[in-house]
């Protein structure tokens, strides 16, 4: 990946790592405000749906953040852009798009095909299920 590039793509983490950190901290405070807010009578309990998904979309945005680190880690030791399944270089197209994609284009397919759940960090994110995974 030639430096122009790097460049752009280390900006484009950059940016959506900081959009990321506004929006958990912004979901964080109103957490803490609700949580001072509930009186004992409620059981502290939230009632608005969006606010009672909010712990899970800030888990999700730090798990979003955990990715774009990675990401910045594997492009400051020179293996950013190369596909953990087939070792190949991932697209530059597909880099500007999907800065912290870890597999390229086919491999992401195949991954996804395999009902592996959507995680471009490169790291299978643990199934629900009591199946062996020395049997898949």
């Amino acid at each position: 990946m030639d430096t122009v590039i790097q460049g752009e793509v280390r900006k484009l983490l950059k940016d959506k790592r900081e959009r990321l950190r506004a929006r958990v901290l912004g979901i964080t405070r109103e957490l803490q405000a609700d949580r001072e807010k509930a009186s004992p009578e409620d059981g502290g309990a939230v009632v608005d749906g969006v606010k009672a998904s909010a712990p899970e979309f800030r888990q999700r945005d730090l798990l979003a953040i955990r990715i774009i680190d990675e990401a910045m880690e594997s492009l400051d030791g020179g293996c950013y852009g190369t596909c953990v399944d087939c070792g190949e270089k991932i697209s530059d197209a597909r880099m500007k798009a999907h800065p912290e994609a870890t597999r390229c284009i086919n491999c992401q397919d195949t991954w996804e095909r395999a009902g592996s759940p959507r995680n471009d960090s490169g790291k299978t994110e643990e199934k629900e299920d009591d199946t062996d995974p020395d049997d898949e």
